[in-house]
């Protein structure tokens, strides 16, 4: 069974950016920032922005930047083959 968080991890590591009300469609998650949370935790490089939407109210918005991630993976993957 693939978890929720696995879900977003795939997601992120696409390409594509995040935001809580997305999270809630896509995955039936309401705890985006309790998942981001912990994928930092393990590791994974992940940026955000604080934004505002037309009637005042804050949300964050999540991404990774693929290509510094890549790079990590495979630093990470040649310095285990050592």
């Amino acid at each position: 069974m693939e978890t929720q968080r696995n879900k977003i991890r795939q997601y992120l590591e696409s390409g594509k950016s995040l935001t809580p009300i997305l999270a809630l469609k896509k995955f039936n998650s309401m705890r985006l920032a309790s998942h981001i949370h912990a994928l930092k935790t393990q590791g994974i490089p992940i940026n955000q922005k604080l934004c505002v939407n037309e009637k005042g109210n804050r949300y964050a918005e999540y991404w990774i930047d693929v290509v510094e991630w890549n790079r990590i993976k495979e630093l990470s993957e040649s310095f285990n083959d050592k």
